[in-house]
């Protein structure tokens, strides 16, 4: 599932990716308050607070899988992700860290991108499998759309001018649609 460091699927938590920083934080407390310290007392926790247990495992083996969340021997716990940042640089910093084809994503969008221009991306360069391949894109338009990075107009996907201001500050070349934009 890895490439480059960065795993090609991530699942929500619970709340999908509208909550996904709040309910991290929810993790976090649990691990550093309560002192949880397995996988299996996280998912059990999860699954008592959630109104999704039947989903709890999922969700956690998805925050230990792409490295949100360490367990070494019987070290406890350890939380991998920013804490104490508002929410839009957390969702970026958070799933571009660890999920391919997120500013990639952006960047294929800054002409106006359909979903179908995207899947079709995500598939070819990103091995999106065509079963994960549409909920992948969703969630990874959710997360840029609830950071402020992403917006749909006329059916379309483009950036915001927040947007292309990330993708400039990580070398994407954009400056063609900043004229075209104004």
């Amino acid at each position: 599932m890895a490439r480059g460091g960065k795993r090609r699927s991530i699942q929500p938590l619970g709340g999908g990716y509208g909550s996904y920083t709040a309910n991290l934080d929810k993790v976090r407390e649990q691990i550093e308050v309560a002192q949880l310290r397995t996988k299996a007392d996280v998912i059990s926790w999860y699954a008592r607070t959630f109104t999704t247990p039947s989903n709890a495992r999922n969700y956690i083996n998805s925050l230990f899988g792409c490295g949100l969340l360490k367990s070494e021997g019987d070290a406890p716990i350890k939380c991998m992700f920013p804490n104490g940042r508002n929410k839009a640089k957390r969702i970026i910093e958070i799933i571009n860290d660890n999920v391919v084809f997120v500013l990639h994503m952006l960047y294929e969008a800054h002409v106006g991108a359909s979903e179908a221009d995207l899947h079709e991306v995500g598939k070819s360069k990103y091995e999106l499998g065509a079963r994960s391949n549409v909920n992948q894109i969703w969630w990874r338009r959710g997360w840029l759309v609830s950071a402020g990075m992403l917006e749909v107009r006329d059916g379309l996907m483009y950036p915001t001018n927040a947007g292309l201001k990330l993708l400039d500050e990580h070398g994407f070349d954009v400056a063609t649609s900043r004229r075209r934009r104004g």
